[in-house]
């Protein structure tokens, strides 16, 4: 199972990473902690309670864990591949909208 989890934890720091995430990767653990990328809302509560609305992902925001969370989410990789496959392109595809927003803001 521990070589299980370092593939789901590895797929998730790849894809997560070029969706503009900061994660360090953890070495007994089963979860994540990753820094919200910069476009998005960087308050923690905010950018969990809209992921959920608009791309149907549930993660923790890091204010849960105290003040050092803000900022950052918890992501949990204790689901089958099929579901982090999913989650991870349902949140590159949410975080997508910010940058190009960012994108066409900068151009103005």
């Amino acid at each position: 199972m521990k070589n299980e989890y370092a593939k789901r934890r590895d797929f998730l720091i790849k894809e997560l990473t070029a969706a503009g995430f900061r994660i360090a990767s953890p070495d007994g653990a089963f979860y994540l902690f990753a820094k919200i990328p910069k476009n998005c809302p960087q308050e923690s509560w905010t950018f969990v309670r809209s992921l959920a609305q608009n791309a149907k992902v549930a993660l923790i925001p890091g204010i849960s864990f105290g003040p050092g969370g803000e900022g950052y989410v918890r992501i949990s990789y204790a689901a089958s591949m099929e579901k982090l496959q999913k989650a991870a392109a349902a949140i590159k595809k949410y975080v997508a909208k910010f940058n190009q927003s960012a994108q066409a803001t900068a151009k103005k």
